[in-house]
C-alpha cells in the first residue's frame, strides 16, 4: 500500500515520512478498550466470588481479583515496552513512535502513560481533558505526546516501523511530464541551399566621386575646360571656365555641370545624365564684419547756473563778480559743502572756516568762510577744507571742540589736530555745534 509523505509540521529531521497518524476516533476507541478489559475481568471475579458463601471465600475472591489485575498491569506494561502499544493500540493497530528517529518508542510511550496519570491525580482528572483541548494537526499530537517526544501512528495505513524504511523520492523540482508525449530528437538545423535566381541584364555601378567636367557646346570665354579623365590624370586647368586664372567670374552661373563618366555596358542611344554640383563659391563662409572696439559715452555735464547770494559782510560792488565766480565754480563739477542753514560752497580751493577765521600759517593763500554761531561752539580758526577728486579732505586747526566725521554708514571718526583726512561725498562733517554736509559737484 503507498501512501504519501505527510506534511513536516512537527517533523523537523523527516522521521515520520511515510507514516499516517491515527484518528482521534481511533485513538478514544483504544483508551475504551483499555478501561473496558479490566473492568469485564472486575465484574467476571466479582460475580464469581459472590457465589461463594462464607467469609473466607470472600476474601480469597478479592485476592484473585487483585492478583488478575496485577498481571493484567505487568502484561500491559511488558506490552507497551516492547512494541510502544497498549492493548486498545494493539486491537486498532497503532504504535508510538519518536519524531526524532522514526522507530518504536515503548520507553518514551510508557513515560507519556505515567506523567498522564500523575497529572490526571493532582488535577482530579481535568489533566484528561487538556488531551483534547491541546491536540494539534497533522499528527494528532496533545500535550503528553510533545513532552515524551512520541505520535501515535496507524500502520495499517501507512509506513509499518518495523520493515525498512522506503526511500524518500525528492518532489520535482519542474513541470513533470505527461506520461501519455513522448519526447523526440529533431535533427539539428540545416540551413536550405541556396536557389539561383535569374542574372540582371544590368548591374549598377558602384558610386565614385564625380568630378566637374565641362557641358557640352562651346565653353564660356572660349576657354577649355579638363574632363573626367584629364583630372583623374592631375592636369590642371589653363584657365577658368568663367575667364582667365586668378580672375573670378563676372556673373558665375548657377551651377556647374556634371556629365558622369559614359557607361560602356549602356546602349548607343541610352540618354546621358546631368547632374549639378554646387557653386563653388555657394558654401563659403561669409566674412564677418569688423566690429569697432566700444567706446563709453560720457556722462552729460549738468552746470548749476544759478546765482549765488552774496554773502552779508561783502560789499554790494564785489558781490556780483564774486557770485558769478562761486557759480562757475560751482558748475565746474567740484564738490559742494552745504551748511545746516542751508548755504552752499564749492570747494575748488583751499577754504578755512570758523567763526572769524584768520589767515593760518602754510595756509596763507586759503579762501575764509566765517560761519555765524551764537553759542560759541565754533573756534575763531576752526578747520580747513580742500578739494580732494570727487570729495574733499579736512583738517583740525587745533580748535577747542574738535571734528568729527561720519559717512553715509553711519560710522563716525574724530580728526586729531593737524591731521588730514579725506571724505568723500554723502558724509557730514561736525565742528562745535554746527555741521556741512559734503555733495558731489
Amino acid at each position: 500500500m503507498t501512501s504519501s509523505a505527510l506534511p513536516s509540521v512537527d517533523d523537523p529531521n523527516g522521521a515520520l515520512a511515510g507514516y499516517v497518524p491515527a484518528g482521534l476516533g481511533a485513538r478514544f476507541v483504544a483508551r475504551l478498550i483499555e478501561g473496558v478489559i479490566p473492568g469485564i475481568v472486575a465484574v467476571i471475579l466479582a460475580s464469581l466470588g459472590s457465589g461463594m458463601d462464607g467469609g473466607d471465600a470472600g476474601g480469597g475472591a478479592l485476592l484473585v481479583l487483585l492478583a488478575a489485575m496485577g498481571v493484567y498491569g505487568i502484561v500491559a506494561c511488558a506490552v507497551l515496552l516492547i512494541s510502544g502499544a497498549t492493548i486498545g493500540n494493539l486491537v486498532l493497530g497503532q504504535r508510538h513512535v519518536s519524531v526524532t528517529t522514526g522507530r518504536i518508542a515503548g520507553g518514551a510511550a510508557f513515560g507519556k502513560y505515567v506523567l498522564e496519570g500523575v497529572v490526571s491525580g493532582l488535577t482530579l482528572g481535568l489533566g484528561q481533558l487538556a488531551l483534547l483541548m491541546t491536540v494539534h494537526p497533522p499528527y494528532n499530537r496533545h500535550w503528553a505526546d510533545r513532552a515524551a517526544g512520541v505520535a501515535v501512528v496507524d500502520i495499517r495505513r501507512g509506513r509499518d516501523p518495523r520493515k525498512p524504511r522506503p526511500a524518500v523520492v525528492a518532489a520535482p523540482t519542474s513541470t513533470p511530464v505527461n506520461p501519455g508525449i513522448r519526447p523526440v530528437q529533431l535533427p539539428p538545423y540545416a540551413a536550405p541551399p541556396a536557389i539561383p535566381g535569374p542574372t540582371p541584364d544590368y548591374v549598377a555601378p558602384t558610386p565614385e566621386y564625380v568630378v566637374p567636367s565641362r557641358a557640352p557646346g562651346p565653353a564660356p570665354y572660349g576657354a577649355a575646360y579638363p574632363g573626367p579623365e584629364e583630372r583623374r590624370a592631375g592636369a590642371a586647368p589653363s584657365s577658368t571656365p568663367f575667364g582667365p586664372p586668378g580672375t573670378p567670374p563676372a556673373d558665375p552661373p548657377p551651377y556647374w555641370p556634371i556629365q558622369p563618366a559614359p557607361d560602356e555596358g549602356a546602349g548607343a542611344g541610352a540618354p546621358e545624365i546631368i547632374e549639378a554640383a554646387p557653386r563653388w563659391d555657394s558654401w563659403a563662409p561669409s566674412p564677418v564684419p569688423q566690429q569697432q572696439p566700444w567706446t563709453p559715452t560720457p556722462p552729460p555735464v549738468v552746470r548749476d547756473m544759478r546765482p549765488v547770494e552774496p554773502h552779508p559782510g561783502r560789499s554790494a560792488e564785489t558781490a556780483p563778480s564774486e557770485d558769478f565766480a562761486a557759480t562757475m565754480r560751482r558748475g565746474s563739477g567740484a564738490p559742494v559743502i552745504r551748511l545746516d542753514n542751508g548755504q552752499g560752497s564749492a570747494i575748488t580751493e583751499v577754504v578755512v572756516l570758523g567763526r572769524n577765521p584768520s589767515p593760518v600759517p602754510g595756509l596763507e593763500g586759503a579762501r575764509l568762510l566765517p560761519v555765524a554761531d551764537q553759542g560759541r561752539s565754533i573756534s575763531k580758526t576752526h578747520l580747513a577744507i580742500g578739494p580732494a577728486g570727487a570729495g574733499i579732505w579736512v583738517q583740525d586747526l587745533h580748535s577747542t571742540n574738535g571734528v568729527k566725521v561720519t559717512d553715509a554708514m553711519g560710522v563716525t571718526r574724530r580728526v586729531r589736530p593737524d591731521e588730514r583726512i579725506p571724505v568723500i561725498a554723502g558724509s557730514t562733517v561736525s565742528y562745535g555745534d554746527r555741521s556741512f554736509v559734503v555733495e558731489s559737484g
